[in-house]
């Protein structure tokens, strides 16, 4: 990774600023403690990893900003890179990843955070710990490689040889054998499950030739129980049939009697209705005169209806002309006495005018002294929108100092009281670090005793299936010997017959048979009791096994809990190193904090515009009673300009009286007028008379109207009786037809009932010569029904266990090809388990790193000893002895020789550590720009050169110009002054009052 530029914004101390790494090979970091030199470095592992050393994500945000944003520019692999992170104040962070192409930068995050920072990953090969612990040598982090525990060093080597595709190809060996061995232990319970599926086919041949047997003879009673079944059903049909027929006869009878009794009925009311017709007929001659009478009335009424009708209206014409004339004198009443309202307001409204004018003088006056203080008020008010935001400001600024002061009181407070807590907490590591490598042993006993636990499973398995076989076997013998055992009954007989040729023995050929007969069944019986001796020393074998299984088990049940506390102490440990590191920091904002405030440092530029805002305001001298009092006076005088309102309204409403007064008069008298005129000679009255003489000419009399019309109330019955009359003169001739018809019916009815009631006397003597078989029938059935129930359930049961004789047939070749299966399965079990061996941490990645660590020493020793004359070297160790007992455990110790011989880490001074750890930091870095996958070409040194003398410091410029041919660009931060002179490049950083700043000097 080559940086090309990098641009700040609000980050840390920096608040804008941006440097171009292009040109620059060896270039020197320089300013005073506390410019911001460090920071400069952050800001590129922010903008790649998105971590600093600082506590929280807003902390890298400048002091009264509220968003930082890092551009950064780097070279990898032929390609150039962009990365910008940005992040808002309390909120969310952004993360673009960009690729230059020939039509400039591309974007090439995927959505998200995460997701883009392993798009990073992914690219450059490098993630955040791997950098700090090879190519940035990072203030107050120098010697966390050597504070590594032995584990977590091989881990970091492992990151850097890219070892983890081993862990992924063990997990995934793991999940296989794992995979084979479920596979395995399922097929395993398949296979007793046939067995014992199998064991049953005797038992179920001879149950289904027993079932066969039981139909058969069910059949048979079932055939014979239907014939009897037949004849009786045929006897019921025919009694069936005759009783149907019977019922139908029955029921067209009782249909006969019911149309008799309908043509009676029929017949009485034809009857009847006849001599209602002969009694209207003898009324013809009344009825036709008074029918007569009533249509002479009936004219009256319709002329005398039509004189009504136009009296009627003729009064209506008269009631709306007399309404119309009253309301438009009505109309012209009301308008008169509203005219007459208005001159009465008219009049008083003169009086209050003249009254409103007397003050006129003294209102003129006044209303000029309100203009006065009106125009002093404005010039007030523009001077107090000046002042306000000033004060405000002012008041802001005093607030936000002593804010600023109050939060470096507290966090100095809480930074205090957390080292307080941190080093309590330390002083843990030295006993978790001794329970961690007590533990460590443990497991690893506990480890062999779970492979032999496997071994042992195995075994039980094989011996388990070895008796299995032998027991079969065992069977066969058995079954042979009895065959031979009848055979020898068989030739005790003096008219033995030959087994194969069938015929008769001759006593010499007798003897030969049963000689070699007894020689077979010796054979076989010593065979038989050779396998129970071999299946009797299996058991032994196996029950020696399961004992020490047993064993194992109950020594193995502590082996979770003692994982779970290894895990529970790593993640102690690893939590003890971060708060080792978080203390340093701690301490260093500790100092920060209170020199700041022992120097009065905060807030410097609040102070100086607090100063600035102070002479303003003197400026400006503005006097907030005065203008409180000016607009109290301009408020008093608030009603003048209201009575010069009044006054101006009434000068024009006493025009306005002046024009309106003679109008309203000339309006009265037109009105009075018009009245006069309406109840004289005008044309509504003209009509009304019109009307009068024309109801006089009509000569309508409603009493004569009312008596007709009584009289043909009392006359209407006569106009039914005439149209009843009529009718009957229509049918009388033929209900006379009618009723002769009625008559002839009856009489045919009758012979056909006397002819139905002897066809059913002959049906029911039929009927009862026929007997009743349906209780035959009944108990037949049921007993059909029965032996049908019998039948079925013997053909389930046979049909069951016929699919169970086919099943078995079917697991006999399951059984084979199951065995065959679970051989190849344990064979790839056991490859498996071995490649998990093989890629584990104690396989190919250990041989690895124990073949990549002799590279890694002799470059430590070749730096070291530039460094210090060749005083001192160190020792890189893979393996170590138990100190409890000769098991070779893995580790990763680097012992560190002088003239004196060997010597802890912690014993050497700061600048001998410094020149250790940056030996080995240099040459892991080489080791990096040596590996394939990952090709580092920039080295940050930011640590330790202030522990170094003279000759020290001379050791490492000659070290770093020695290797700087092999990095396309070294980094060194430092406040020294030799160091400053001995690189050609410098980066000044310096603080201002607007944070810090850089320049690019050569």
């Amino acid at each position: 990774m080559i940086p090309r530029q990098l641009t700040l914004k609000n980050f840390l101390s920096y608040q804008q600023a941006t440097l171009d790494f292009r040109g620059l090979h060896t270039a020197c970091i320089c300013g005073v403690n506390g410019a911001g030199k460090s920071s400069l470095l952050e800001a590129i592992t922010w903008a790649i990893w998105g971590k600093t050393r600082a506590g929280s994500n807003d902390d890298v945000i400048h002091t009264g900003a509220t968003e930082v944003r890092v551009d950064f520019e780097f070279s990898f692999a032929e390609n150039t890179y962009r990365v910008i992170r940005t992040r808002q104040r309390g909120s969310r962070s952004d993360l673009q990843f960009q690729i230059y192409t020939p039509k400039g930068f591309s974007p090439i995050t995927k959505k998200g955070i995460t997701a883009g920072q392993e798009e990073i990953n992914k690219h450059i090969k490098l993630d955040y710990d791997t950098f700090i612990n090879s190519a940035y040598l990072r203030q107050g982090r120098a010697d966390e490689f050597m504070l590594l525990r032995p584990g977590k060093r091989k881990e970091v080597l492992a990151n850097l040889l890219k070892l983890e595709q081993y862990e992924e190809l063990e997990e995934k060996a793991k999940n296989k054998a794992n995979q084979y061995k479920q596979e395995r232990e399922r097929i395993a319970a398949e296979l007793e499950q046939i067995k014992q599926k199998i064991a049953t086919k005797p038992d179920i041949l001879h149950r289904i030739e027993s079932i066969t047997t039981e139909i058969e003879e069910t059949q048979l009673t079932i055939s014979q129980i239907q014939q009897q079944l037949d004849l009786l059903k045929e006897k019921k049909h025919t009694r069936q049939r005759l009783l149907d027929e019977l019922k139908i006869k029955q029921q067209v009878f009782r249909d006969s009697q019911q149309q008799s009794d309908r043509l009676t009925k029929e017949y009485q009311n034809t009857l009847k209705q006849l001599t209602e017709l002969e009694n209207l007929l003898q009324q013809e001659s009344t009825i036709t005169t008074n029918y007569q009478e009533l249509l002479n009335l009936k004219t009256q009424e319709r002329n005398l209806r039509d004189k009504s009708q136009q009296h009627q209206r003729l009064q209506q014409q008269k009631q709306q002309l007399e309404q119309q004339i009253q309301q438009q004198r009505h109309q012209l009443e009301l308008n008169a006495q509203k005219l007459r309202t208005n001159l009465d307001n008219l009049n008083q409204e003169e009086q209050e005018i003249k009254q409103i004018l007397s003050n006129l003088d003294s209102i003129t006056q006044q209303v000029q002294e309100l203009q006065h203080y009106r125009q002093r008020l404005r010039e007030l008010d523009n001077l107090q929108q000046e002042v306000v935001p000033l004060k405000q400001r002012k008041d802001h600024l005093q607030i936000q100092i002593e804010r600023e002061k109050a939060q470096l009181e507290a966090s100095l407070t809480q930074l205090q009281q957390t080292v307080t807590k941190l080093s309590e907490e330390l002083a843990k590591k030295t006993q978790q670090l001794a329970q961690l490598e007590q533990i460590e042993e443990q497991l690893e006993i506990l480890q062999k005793k779970r492979t032999r636990l496997e071994w042992i499973k195995q075994k039980i398995q094989e011996q388990s299936n070895r008796e299995v076989r032998l027991k079969e076997r065992q069977e066969t013998l058995k079954k042979e010997l009895e065959k031979l055992s009848q055979k020898q009954d068989s030739l005790q007989h003096s008219e033995a017959i030959c087994p194969l040729c069938e015929q008769n023995l001759g006593e010499h050929h007798l003897h030969q048979v049963i000689n070699k007969t007894a020689q077979e069944t010796e054979k076989i019986e010593t065979e038989y009791w050779s396998i129970q001796e071999q299946i009797v020393q299996s058991q032994r074998e196996r029950d020696n096994f399961n004992k020490e299984l047993t064993t194992l088990e109950q020594d193995l049940i502590e082996s979770s809990s003692l994982e779970q506390k290894y895990y529970q102490l790593e993640n102690e440990l690893d939590i003890q190193n971060k708060r080792y590191q978080e203390r340093k920091q701690v301490l260093t904002k500790i100092e920060l904090i209170e020199q700041s405030l022992e120097d009065k440092t905060y807030g410097e530029s609040l102070f100086v515009e607090l100063t600035e805002i102070e002479q303003q305001l003197a400026k400006l001298n503005y006097d907030e009673k005065t203008h409180s009092l000016i607009r109290e006076k301009e408020r008093g005088l608030g009603w003048v300009e209201k009575k010069q309102a009044d006054i101006e309204r009434a000068q024009k409403k006493q025009q306005e009286i002046e024009q309106l007064r003679p109008q309203i008069l000339a309006q009265l008298a037109a009105i009075e007028r018009e009245i006069n005129t309406l109840v004289i000679d005008s044309p509504l009255q003209q009509q009304l008379e019109e009307l009068l003489t024309k109801v006089t000419e009509l000569n309508y009399n409603p009493v004569e109207y009312n008596q007709i019309v009584e009289a043909i109330d009392k006359a209407d019955q006569w106009e039914l009786l005439y149209q009843q009359l009529q009718q009957a003169q229509a049918k009388y001739p033929q209900k006379q037809t009618d009723l002769a018809e009625i008559t002839q019916r009856q009489k045919e009815h009758q012979e056909k009932l006397v002819s139905f009631q002897q066809e059913l006397t002959d049906l029911q003597t039929q009927i009862n010569a026929i007997e009743d078989t349906t209780e035959p029938i009944n108990h037949l059935d049921k007993e059909k029904d029965n032996k049908h129930k019998h039948l079925n359930h013997f053909l389930t049961e046979k049909g069951s266990l016929t699919e169970k004789q086919n099943q078995i047939t079917i697991a006999e070749q399951e059984q084979i090809e199951k065995r065959e299966k679970l051989k190849t399965l344990q064979k790839q079990q056991r490859i498996y388990d071995e490649l998990i061996i093989a890629f584990g941490k104690k396989g190919i990645q250990s041989l690895m790193i124990e073949n990549i660590i002799p590279y890694l020493e002799a470059q430590t020793n070749q730096i070291l000893a530039k460094l210090t004359s060749n005083q001192l070297h160190v020792e890189f160790v893979t393996q170590k002895t138990n100190r409890t007992s000769d098991k070779i455990n893995e580790t990763l110790d680097i012992n560190i020789h002088d003239s004196r011989g060997k010597r802890p880490y912690e014993t050497y001074s700061g600048g001998e550590a410094f020149r250790i750890n940056f030996a080995i930091r240099l040459a892991l870095s080489k080791l990096l720009t040596q590996r394939s996958g990952t090709s580092l070409q920039l080295l940050v040194i930011d640590e330790g050169f202030g522990t170094q003398d003279q000759d020290g410091c001379d050791r490492l410029i000659a070290a770093i110009n020695a290797i700087a041919s092999e990095f396309a660009c070294i980094l060194t931060v430092t406040h020294m002054q030799q160091f400053k002179e001995a690189f050609q490049n410098h980066i000044e950083v310096y603080k201002t009052s607007e944070g810090s700043r850089l320049s690019l000097s050569s």
